[in-house]
């Protein structure tokens, strides 16, 4: 077995970045929104969605070059959500009650949230977020 380590700045860990951007991109250009699947894979077999992740904390953290914050900033990374697999979906529309425990700022967070796409009730949005659908 062998093992490659790659470092962030090497020739061929910036093109898997950029590939990996480009395909983030496109999928949400082609569904017009911020939604991905959860299981959505890189061309290599990675999760697309560790790549989003791995990306927003070290955006967080100031460790991203300036072009690729500028890049990531462009799809709206740290809006970016994950759909359930289709197991996780049908599971979810099975349950009946869902307890959600939020704290006062929270709680005000999401349903400006709510407001801001169009959703009346809170309960809608919530159960549309959770099943990753807009519809209402």
């Amino acid at each position: 077995m062998d093992i490659t380590f790659l470092s962030e700045d090497s020739e061929t860990f910036l093109k898997i970045w950029h590939r990996n951007y480009r395909q983030c991109k496109a999928f949400l250009e082609t569904h017009e929104g911020c939604w991905l699947p959860s299981d959505l894979l890189t061309e290599d077999g990675k999760s697309l969605q560790a790549w989003i992740l791995h990306n927003r904390s070290q955006y967080k953290k100031g460790r991203l070059t300036q072009e690729k914050r500028r890049l990531l900033e462009s799809i709206h990374i740290m809006k970016i959500t994950f759909r359930s697999t289709k197991a996780d979906t049908a599971a979810l529309k099975r349950t009946k009650t869902i307890t959600v425990n939020l704290s006062d700022a929270e709680y005000e967070q999401v349903r400006n949230m709510a407001a801001d796409a169009g959703f009346h009730r809170l309960a809608t949005y919530v159960r549309c977020a959770l099943l990753g659908t807009d519809e209402q």
